[in-house]
């Protein structure tokens, strides 16, 4: 039944996407139910039953908000610049999907899904970030910082998800001096984060339904920039629907 396969190991620290258990906003938008049954096509896309024990998912067709979970360890942005290496790590993120505070949200589109396979709406503001090291004696980096409106597409392996941002830059990150050291010329000032984020749901294979109340997103196969260098970025998200319990991604 299940396409989600565990297909990514998670490298090193874990980035958290979080809304903690006990958010209370009500998502604005829900998917609508269909009767068809999804397996029966060849474009993948979310599906979802609603008996406790049912076995057949079913086809959705709008829009729906998706709730952003704590998982374990931290954000981590790693990149080296000659010979040094710049790690910025932050403990939390919140979902700004609708531009406002409010909507904690990870937005999921699939409007025609006998056409097109679903695509992905976030824009996320990391919290609580520290750049460490021996770079991080010497420069400071913004304790919070939003990104652009980032969307995500389906790649060809349909676990994947590719990531990318309006006008393809994903942050523009101010460094500062660390008083009373002074930022390397290389690294101070105002740097753009650019490419693309490649992410992938990954769980156990084939769970019964009553397992499929959330699913990983696993992000770790970087083609980010930071000032034209390579950028790792390791993350990993739990993805819940609010008010159905059961979905997977499944061909409609």
């Amino acid at each position: 039944m299940s396409k989600v396969k565990p297909a990514l190991r998670v490298l090193g620290v874990l980035a958290v996407f979080v809304i903690t258990a006990a958010a209370t906003a009500t998502a604005s938008a829900e998917f609508k139910l269909e009767t068809t049954a999804c397996g029966s096509g060849t474009i993948v896309n979310m599906c979802w039953e609603t008996a406790s024990k049912g076995t057949s998912l079913k086809q959705l067709v709008g829009e729906e908000e998706f709730l952003l979970l704590l998982e374990t360890g931290a954000i981590l942005l790693l990149a080296i610049i000659g010979e040094t290496e710049l790690a910025i790590h932050c403990n939390d993120t919140v979902g700004l999907t609708g531009g406002a505070a409010e909507d904690e949200f990870l937005l999921i589109l699939q409007p025609a899904p006998l056409l097109a396979k679903y695509t992905v709406d976030a824009t996320l503001l990391f919290i609580g970030c520290v750049l460490e090291g021996t770079l991080g004696a010497r420069c400071l980096v913004p304790v919070e910082k939003e990104t652009t409106a980032l969307t995500g597409t389906v790649e060809e392996n349909e676990n994947n998800i590719l990531f990318t941002a309006t006008g393809g830059v994903w942050i523009e990150l101010p460094l500062t001096n660390n008083t009373p050291e002074t930022c390397p010329a290389t690294f101070k000032g105002t740097k753009k984060i650019t490419g693309e984020q490649l992410c992938t749901w990954s769980s156990t294979t084939n769970p019964p339904l009553e397992a499929l109340e959330q699913h990983l997103l696993i992000c770790g196969a970087s083609e980010l920039l930071f000032a034209e260098q390579s950028l790792l970025l390791e993350a990993e998200y739990g993805i819940v629907l609010e008010h159905e319990p059961f979905w997977d991604t499944e061909e409609t």
